[in-house]
């Protein structure tokens, strides 16, 4: 890791981890988290086994997870594996059976939260699965090979999938350099504003990718 002590960024609106928005996503509707993490490391997952890392992590993480557990008890899932459990989980590469994936998605999104940091969001917070189908239709129209629904289903690694959310994603440099150039360039005349601002958002996300090849980004829409 880059640095010896792990910072985690507080929890706001617009940046924040999937558990923590399960009320906001009743009323509000859903959000992209989007992560730019080392590449290598993360693809060693599940079954990293670095101790030392586990230990680290869990230093920076261990109340928020416990907090997490708290907001998420409810009748439907009293006897859900802990957070705790499933970020251990992650690292073992040993999972629970018969468990809903979700509490392994969450995980997922700490882990990254951890390791790397997060981008801006504002465009898809929050947003809806028709979001991401109106964007990738005007990429296509346009001709510019990139899509957003990558970012929320084509998971990086394999763990438990969860039933509903969060749904998971990624792009790697090599998936987004061809796109960079057309992607400016629509999002710099594309006629609606709304579409427009999240192009130079995703826009802005790709340009710090090819900046750090050896880093890709990872979504996690909930």
């Amino acid at each position: 890791m880059a640095n010896d002590a792990i910072q985690i960024p507080d929890v706001s609106p617009v940046y924040g981890p999937t558990i923590v928005r399960r009320e906001r996503r009743r009323n509000m509707g859903c959000c992209l988290q989007v992560y730019l993490v080392p590449k290598d490391l993360i693809l060693r997952f599940p079954g990293c086994g670095d101790v030392k890392l586990l230990r680290e992590c869990l230093g920076a993480l261990r109340e928020q997870l416990a907090e997490w557990d708290e907001d998420c008890r409810d009748e439907d899932n009293e006897d859900e594996i802990t957070h705790e459990q499933a970020f251990r989980e992650l690292f073992s590469g040993v999972f629970t059976a018969d468990y809903d994936g979700a509490p392994y998605g969450s995980a997922f999104e700490a882990l990254c939260r951890c390791l790397g940091r997060m981008l801006p969001n504002a465009s898809f917070a929050p947003c809806r699965l028709e979001w991401f189908e109106q964007l990738d239709g005007y990429l296509e129209s346009e001709r510019v090979p990139l899509r957003l629904s990558d970012l929320i289903f084509r998971p990086p690694i394999e763990i438990p999938r969860p039933g509903e959310q969060p749904l998971i994603g990624h792009w790697t440099h090599a998936d987004i350099v061809e796109a960079v150039g057309p992607l400016a360039n629509v999002a710099a005349t594309a006629s609606d504003p709304d579409v427009a601002e999240a192009l130079t958002m995703v826009a802005d996300w790709c340009r710090v990718l090819t900046k750090s090849p050896g880093r890709m980004i990872v979504g996690f829409f909930a």
